[in-house]
């Protein structure tokens, strides 16, 4: 994970789009919780595949509303927890 456009296109595949609904373009500023765009499950899923794409464990105190207000605020929190990681020496792979 290296920028906030693949971020983007992470969240965006981790939304479950509803039958009718045309996936969005996720952007860095979309509003994610006002537009209703994540629920429990979806952001179970982003945190599945974060800590799969920086094999750094994201986390609990992290997994908070105002983290996921948009991917920019995500990429804020994800970058944060990568940085710890590599200072405590607990990378597993954190620069993928």
């Amino acid at each position: 994970m290296n920028s906030v456009e693949e971020l983007c296109r992470l969240i965006g595949s981790c939304i479950a789009w509803e039958e009718d609904e045309a996936p969005r373009r996720i952007r860095p500023d979309t509003p994610l919780l006002t537009l209703g765009l994540l629920d429990s499950m979806a952001i179970v899923r982003i945190v599945a595949s974060l800590e799969s794409a920086t094999g750094v464990p994201f986390p609990e105190s992290r997994i908070v509303a105002s983290n996921f207000t948009s991917p920019h605020a995500l990429w804020g929190a994800v970058s944060d927890a990568v940085a710890e990681a590599v200072s405590a020496g607990d990378s597993h792979g954190a620069v993928r």
